[in-house]
C-alpha cells in the first residue's frame, strides 16, 4: 500500500462523514424575510416555496377562511418578527407550531372561531412582543402554554365570550414586561395557574368580564405596577397574591357590586399613586387595607352602600 493512502483514506472518509452530518440542531432561515399564508394551498408549499427553513427572520402571517392544518410547518422553531394566526375561520388545533420555541415580536392568535387547543404550542418559551389571545369562542382551555417563561410587553386576553371558564396553563410564566389585561370576556369565571409570575412591568387590569368571579392563583406576584379591576359584576374575591410587595403604585377597584373579599392586597403598606374603590357594595370593612400607612396622591371610597366604618384605614399617614 502506498504511503499516502495511509494518510489520505481515512482523511477521505472523515470527509464524507462530515458532509452527511445532521443540521437538525442548526436553525436555516426561510428564503423570505416575510411571509404571508392565505390559503392551505399557501401552508402546503411553504417549505418548497420557501425553505427550506426553520425559522422565519421577519414576520408570518397565517389568515384565510379555507386553512385547516398547520401541518406543513411542522419544522419552525424560531419567528423573529411577528407570528399572527387570525380570522381563519375552520382551523381547530395548531398542530404545526409544535417545535415553534420563539417569537421574537408579537404573537397573536386573534378571531379564529373553530379553534378548539393551543396545546401545540407547548414548545413555546419566549414571546420578545405581546401575546394576544382574543375571540376564540370555542377555546375550552389555555393548557399547553406551561413553557412560556416571558412575555416582553403585554399579555391580553380578550373577547373570549362563550369559551374557556378559566385561565390556567401559565404555570411557568415568571414576567410582563408592560401589562396583563383581561378584557371583555363574558365567559371567564375563575383565573387561576399563574403560579411563577413575579413581575408585571405596568399594571395588572381585569376590566369587563361578565361572568368572573374569582380572580386567584398568583402566589409569586411581587410587583404588577397599578392594578384595575372595573365593571366586573360578579367579582367576590380577589385572593391569593402572597408576595406582593409592601410598596406598590395604585390599586382601582370600580363596579364590582358582589366584591368582598380583598386579602389579595393585605401586605401592601405603601401605595405611590391613589387608593379607588367605587360601587363595591357588599364590602363591609377593610381589614385586609389594615397595613396601608401611605397613599401619594388621591383616596376615593365611595357608593359602597354596604361599608360600616373605614377604621380599618386609620394607620394612614394623616
Amino acid at each position: 500500500m502506498p504511503c499516502t493512502d495511509i494518510f489520505t483514506r481515512p482523511l477521505a472518509r472523515a470527509a464524507i462523514m462530515f458532509l452527511v452530518l445532521p443540521t437538525d440542531g442548526l436553525a436555516q432561515s426561510c428564503l423570505s424575510s416575510n411571509i404571508v399564508l392565505n390559503t392551505q394551498q399557501d401552508v402546503a408549499v411553504f417549505q418548497s416555496t420557501h425553505g427550506p427553513c426553520s425559522q422565519v427572520t421577519g414576520d408570518l402571517t397565517i389568515q384565510g377562511s379555507n386553512i385547516v392544518d398547520l401541518g406543513p410547518l411542522g419544522g419552525l422553531t424560531q419567528v423573529a418578527g411577528t407570528l399572527r394566526v387570525n380570522q381563519c375561520n375552520s382551523l381547530t388545533d395548531l398542530d404545526g407550531l409544535h417545535s415553534l420555541h420563539s417569537v421574537g415580536e408579537t404573537l397573536s392568535i386573534n378571531k379564529n372561531p373553530s379553534l378548539q387547543t393551543v396545546s401545540h404550542l407547548s414548545q413555546l418559551q419566549t414571546v420578545g412582543g405581546s401575546l394576544i389571545l382574543g375571540d376564540l369562542n370555542t377555546l375550552k382551555s389555555f393548557s399547553g402554554l406551561n413553557s412560556l417563561t416571558e412575555v416582553g410587553n403585554d399579555l391580553r386576553f380578550l373577547g373570549l365570550a362563550t369559551g374557556a371558564t378559566q385561565i390556567d396553563g401559565f404555570s411557568n410564566l415568571q414576567s410582563v414586561g408592560w401589562s396583563l389585561d383581561v378584557n371583555n370576556n363574558g365567559s371567564l369565571r375563575e383565573i387561576r395557574g399563574f403560579h411563577s409570575l413575579a413581575t408585571i412591568g405596568q399594571a395588572l387590569r381585569f376590566q369587563s368580564n361578565g361572568a368572573l368571579e374569582l380572580i386567584d392563583g398568583f402566589p409569586s406576584l411581587e410587583l404588577a405596577g397599578s392594578y384595575r379591576f372595573a365593571s366586573n359584576p360578579k367579582l367576590a374575591a380577589i385572593r391569593g397574591f402572597d408576595s406582593l410587595a409592601a410598596e406598590q403604585s395604585s390599586i382601582t377597584i370600580i363596579d364590582s357590586p358582589e366584591l368582598q373579599d380583598l386579602s389579595a392586597f393585605s401586605g401592601v403598606v405603601t401605595l405611590l399613586g391613589s387608593l379607588t374603590i367605587d360601587g363595591s357594595m357588599q364590602i363591609e370593612y377593610f381589614e385586609p387595607l389594615s397595613n396601608l400607612a401611605e397613599i401619594g396622591q388621591s383616596l376615593r371610597i365611595t357608593n359602597n352602600s354596604g361599608l360600616r366604618n373605614l377604621r380599618a384605614l386609620e394607620n394612614l399617614a394623616k
